[in-house]
């Protein structure tokens, strides 16, 4: 893993070195510098010096030209965003560790790249502008409405839009269609970015009595208190709830004595190989570049409680086994550590792949298996989750759009369902009543995110072993061939159970 310092070069190009040198005396090792630059003939002469003096430090650098003198129009935005944004999102997801330098420029440039750094999941966003421009700048930062790009906060960004690539088939190794989907969010996601599921579903205190898992908690109740140390995998579609009956399982089970019951969550989609071992199990200070000092892993701060690793299919296999000691045997240990850690700790899992993407032997220190349907075998409970949405909007729904939303399919599920009311809420005509109108445009605009699986397990199947046998199972041929991307294709032939040797 690599630390990358980013800056876009303005008139003032020896703030570079100078932002190097202070995250240096910070303990903090900078591998590359990247240096986006304008064409404008003085930054030309500054990146002429900037280069002479990284020359002898014996830095290694980058310079990409941005392709214009200044930044004025729209067309300048659009192609600092898309240029920008393309390089940074194809490091971040290659693990590599992002400090973002706001190092002057236009202001205009200076928000554009403050909106990317926290779309990239950038471990720093630092300042280095004159006293009097900050202060000024700021105006600038997005406020991402002035900049009709997204408005959200800088929280879980990069997590949540790499969720939305797993769970809607976009190859996140191809930055322009992962910019197309975040563009989008403003109008198709009203309020995604918030905690999912204390948006989307109720709270305990006035929680829905949803009939089609009605009899599931009574089953999962019977079970937890039997063996409420049990570690439990949870299975159904994305958007359906699982993460809403994890929290079930987490208010249900007793603390232990002198114990507050912790429940911590991480969605295992957005952890890359590098960086999955060090967020759940922690590392010591000098494991890895960038390895400053001890950092807890998500597991420790579940301890006494319940760690939800949120589809868990996603993860990497060489993690997988590391979860097996501390399934069997309560113990982990931090990369870089010289001895295993012990904890108490309920693992629950949750996936909306077949199981058979999990380790076999993994899949077997589960104890208890319980699979929520989808809400379009639910009929009920979307009339009870649109009544409960109504009675907090104080709106009602004329019968054609009641009718419409139990017509449809639902791919995304109570997530889709919360986007669609959520976004007919912000822009309906009628400010007291839902119009089948209003529904009918939200469900139109949500299929761009929530798209339903149009191939069969079996045309699935049959698609992938074609596409291997026409490259000789050259994988990144196949899966080029096929628009996914190579780790998602990997993730097929072990799910179908595929083999060379079967061809």
């Amino acid at each position: 893993m690599s630390n990358i310092l980013i800056t876009v070069v303005g008139m003032t190009p020896q703030i570079v070195t100078e932002t190097w040198q202070k995250l240096k005396a910070e303990g903090i090792t900078i591998d590359e510098i990247l240096i986006f630059h304008t064409e404008l003939p003085i930054v030309l002469n500054g990146i002429s010096e900037l280069k002479r003096q990284l020359d002898k430090k014996n830095v290694r650098y980058t310079t990409i030209s941005l392709g214009f003198e200044d930044v004025f129009e729209l067309k300048e935005n659009s192609q600092f965003i898309k240029n920008v944004f393309s390089e940074l999102w194809k490091r971040s997801i290659q693990g590599e560790s992002l400090y973002v330098s706001i190092a002057g420029g236009r202001k205009t440039m200076s928000a554009l790249l403050y909106w990317i750094a926290e779309l990239v999941g950038a471990k720093s966003i630092t300042h280095v502008l004159a006293s009097p421009e900050v202060e000024s700048s700021k105006d600038f930062f997005p406020s991402p409405e002035k900049l009709n790009l997204v408005k959200l906060s800088a929280i879980d960004l990069f997590p949540t839009i790499i969720h939305l690539c797993n769970v809607n088939k976009i190859d996140k190794d191809k930055p322009d269609k992962v910019l197309e989907v975040i563009q989008q969010l403003p109008t198709i996601l009203p309020g995604l970015m918030e905690n999912v599921v204390k948006e989307v579903f109720p709270a305990v205190e006035d929680e829905i009595d949803f009939e089609g898992i009605r009899e599931l908690k009574e089953k999962v109740k019977r079970e937890v208190n039997k063996n409420p140390n049990a570690h439990i995998l949870i299975l159904g579609e994305t958007g359906v709830g699982k993460e809403y009956l994890a929290k079930f399982i987490n208010n249900i089970t007793p603390a232990s004595e002198g114990h507050k019951r912790t429940f911590v969550a991480i969605n295992c989609a957005v952890l890359t190989p590098n960086l999955a071992a060090s967020e759940l199990f922690g590392h010591r200070k000098g494991a890895f570049t960038g390895a400053i000092n001890d950092k807890k892993g998500k597991i420790e701060l579940a301890k006494n409680g319940d760690f939800f690793l949120d589809e868990i299919g996603d993860l990497p296999i060489e993690v997988q086994t590391q979860l097996l000691r501390l399934m069997q045997f309560g113990e982990y240990e931090p990369v870089g550590a010289e001895k295993s850690e012990k904890i108490n700790v309920r693992l629950i899992a949750a996936t909306n792949k077949p199981i058979n993407v999990l380790r076999e032997d993994l899949k077997y220190r589960f104890t208890y298996f319980y699979r929520i349907k989808p809400i379009r075998e639910r009929p009920e409970d979307i009339k009870k989750y649109v009544n409960y949405f109504l009675k907090k909007e104080n709106k009602g729904m004329d019968k054609g759009a009641m009718a419409l939303l139990l017509e449809y399919d639902w791919p995304g599920n109570f997530r889709q369902l919360y986007s669609v009311l959520s976004h007919a809420s912000a822009n309906s005509s009628n400010s007291s009543m839902f119009t089948i109108e209003d529904i009918k445009q939200a469900i139109e605009e949500s299929q761009m995110i929530y798209q339903p699986n149009l191939l069969s397990r079996d045309d699935e199947k049959t698609r992938i072993e074609k596409a291997l046998q026409e490259s000789k199972w050259n994988v990144k041929k196949a899966a080029k061939n096929l628009e996914i991307s190579k780790s998602t294709l990997y993730n097929k032939i072990k799910e179908y159970g595929l083999s060379k040797s079967q061809q």
